[in-house]
């Protein structure tokens, strides 16, 4: 593949730069990875080590927090959005130039857009020229792309009618209109592609409108005594309670059936949260089937560099939580 550009930054003057260096990079061939600005530790370093970049391109003060992430730069060009000693963009910029190398051709990668890394480590989908000029300037979050529809579907990948809950399926009616997959992920790229079709795990219905609605992620779901409760659901009623700062709900194996549901709670700062009151409460707000079983404290989340709780960090089965059935902590019977 084309040798890779990681970009990391947000200081001004720095959306003119990065849009100077994105033009650069369609022309030359590399290949851009847009870095969010705010990633930090784990989720930061899995991105560069994964994308294996030969430049990066970032602010100076950014710097100090790249090389805390202890990533494997070895060899890697640093180019910086200001100073005196590095090689700077604004003067790479000012310098001109061109390229005598022939243009690349549309099936060539153009970008890497790493996902917010919420289930799992975060996913790289790749961008092909082609994708770009398909779009001509109209891909705009309101508007319609003729060459895609969407639908939503059953396990069986049957259309569901309106208001009825499925998977969101996106099928392309132009040749090669969507993503070649993620990259370096040929498993994650198997269950997303599939005939011509992008299954991207995500939840949704339409109404009589034909407005679409997404209630979040398919894996963001637990299956209990045959009704699918999505995670959306119990958590907001959850951040109603006033003591609660912010809340997280994932599935356990139940003894009997299929899942049980796990819910951990942040507790506002100086507030103190009684599990049993708290599950007494949610089951005057939820159907029996969405009130969790457990309960358990947890002082802060570990969130994405997008402030998205880290789920697969969370244990389906705390040492200590409140156990409905059980009616006392799990972790004393």
């Amino acid at each position: 593949m084309p040798d890779s550009a990681a970009g990391h930054g947000n200081r001004p003057g720095w959306r003119e730069a990065r849009l100077d260096l994105a033009a650069v990079l369609m022309r030359s061939g590399m290949v851009w990875v847009p870095v969010n600005a705010h990633a930090v530790g784990e989720g930061l370093r899995h991105v560069l080590t994964h994308a294996e970049p030969r430049a990066l391109v970032a602010d100076r003060e950014l710097l100090p927090r790249i090389a805390e992430c202890a990533a494997p730069l070895e060899g890697v060009v640093r180019v910086v959005a200001a100073g005196e000693r590095d090689v700077t963009l604004s003067a790479m910029i000012a310098a001109g130039g061109g390229f005598e190398a022939p243009q690349p051709a549309a099936s060539d990668l153009l970008a890497i857009m790493y996902t917010s890394g919420t289930t799992g480590p975060a996913k790289g989908v790749m961008v092909t020229h082609r994708l770009l000029r398909l779009a001509g300037g109209r891909a705009l979050p309101w508007l319609s792309l003729p060459w895609f529809s969407v639908s939503v579907c059953d396990e069986a990948g049957r259309e569901v009618p309106a208001f009825t809950r499925g998977e969101i399926v996106v099928r392309a009616h132009a040749p090669t209109a969507l993503t070649p997959g993620y990259f370096r992920n040929a498993e994650a790229t198997a269950r997303a592609l599939r005939d011509g079709r992008l299954v991207a795990g995500d939840c949704g219905s339409f109404d009589g409108a034909g407005n679409l609605f997404l209630p979040g992620r398919l894996s963001d779901s637990v299956r209990v005594k045959g009704e699918n409760v999505s995670a959306r659901e119990v958590e907001h009623v959850a951040l109603r309670h006033p003591a609660v700062a912010d809340c997280a709900m994932i599935g356990a194996p139940a003894e009997v059936g299929e899942q049980d549901i796990t819910l951990f709670v942040q507790p506002r700062e100086g507030e103190t949260i009684d599990l049993a009151a708290l599950s007494g409460w949610l089951g005057e707000r939820l159907a029996p089937y969405q009130n969790p079983r457990y309960l358990a404290l947890i002082e802060a989340f570990e969130r994405t560099s997008s402030q998205r709780i880290m789920k697969h960090r969370l244990s389906a089965a705390p040492e200590r939580c409140f156990d409905q059935l059980a009616r006392r902590p799990a972790g004393d019977r």
